[in-house]
């Protein structure tokens, strides 16, 4: 499997030596972490993250001529913390037994130390970002509070067969797009932008977020259990129905809702995603990826920094990438 390269991707070319400080900060940060919780916080960095929201921060602060200094970077390690702190609360949500192939909190030490550790999480992130700068430290607070709502939103649809499409892109923006959105507009707010490059930026993140999570989406069906490092169906058998799910639902003739209830055996993914190739759900989400990034390209390219290009290519870059190298290859056909 071919890498994804981030140095690449968003033209980083010190990426390997932002990321050492990076993980410096974060172990740093995390070293007065209580006892009971410090080793588990210490495993949930691990260095088979991609790290993809630090370096599209500091590709924005790059792309606008500003230099990447520890503040910069403290700002990156705040984001991240965030987002690791939301994926604690998504394996407990989840009941997920392990993320990066290593186990989860909720798995290893129980989910009451799940919870709070990601409490802590989002304090600490929150707090660092404050002290760096009021502004910055307000947009993780909002961005914390909306993937709050977005989770609130997907819960309440849980083994919703009529749940709507508009539904489940609210809960996207909230739970995924919230962040990617709030990381480029912190990058902004290093580099000084004003607030109609601002505004640009924030609703490039929204649509990067949004083909984010329907790559990961689209990868929890048909992706290679082994190279995500997590069981492929946990969205179904938990309840949460995803874009190819709710278009398979849609399609007309589909019998897919004959396997959606919470008594679903992962033995009959296979069979699942049979009736989801024959109906086109697969395929037309992959279509509609495509489309939302194309809408995330042109926001950015419109803008006269030609810097800001090699970032609008991203979210097409990562998509390609993952469903290409992360996908079983009998259904790559279909992602065409």
């Amino acid at each position: 499997m071919n890498k994804f390269s981030i140095a690449e991707s968003l033209n980083i070319p010190e990426w390997s030596d932002y990321q050492v400080r990076l993980n410096s900060i974060l172990l740093t940060r995390l070293s007065d972490a209580p006892k009971p919780i410090k080793q588990s916080l210490t495993r949930m960095l691990s260095p088979k993250a991609k790290r993809l929201r630090p370096a599209i921060l500091i590709a924005v602060v790059m792309a606008c001529g500003q230099e990447i200094d520890e503040k910069v970077l403290t700002l990156a390690a705040s984001i991240e913390l965030l987002h690791i702190a939301s994926l604690i609360h998504d394996d407990i949500i989840d009941n997920a037994d392990s993320r990066w192939s290593v186990a989860t909190i909720n798995a290893r030490e129980g989910v009451d130390y799940a919870i709070l550790a990601g409490d802590y999480l989002f304090a600490k992130s929150i707090e660092m970002a404050s002290a760096i700068s009021s502004d910055c430290g307000l947009v993780l607070a909002s961005a914390f509070r909306e993937m709050t709502i977005g989770q609130i939103f997907e819960m309440a649809d849980s083994y919703n067969t009529k749940r709507s499409i508009d539904s489940m892109f609210r809960a996207i923006d909230g739970k995924t797009s919230a962040l990617m959105s709030a990381t480029c507009r912190i990058g902004g707010l290093c580099a000084g932008l004003s607030k109609d490059k601002l505004s640009r930026l924030a609703e490039f993140g929204i649509n990067f977020g949004r083909s984010f999570q329907l790559v990961d989406d689209l990868l929890d069906l048909i992706g290679d259990a082994k190279l995500i490092g997590k069981l492929s169906g946990n969205d179904v058998k938990e309840g949460v129905y995803t874009l190819p799910i709710l278009l398979s639902l849609k399609s007309e003739g589909s019998n897919v809702s004959k396997y959606l209830n919470d008594r679903f055996d992962l033995a009959l993914l296979p069979e699942l995603l049979d009736v989801m190739t024959v109906d086109g759900s697969i395929t037309e989400t992959y279509r509609r990826i495509s489309e939302i990034n194309t809408q995330a390209s042109d926001i950015l390219k419109s803008d006269k920094n030609d810097n800001f290009h090699t970032l609008a290519r991203v979210p097409s870059i990562y998509a390609d990438w993952a469903l290409k190298n992360l996908a079983l290859d009998k259904y790559q056909k279909l992602l065409n």
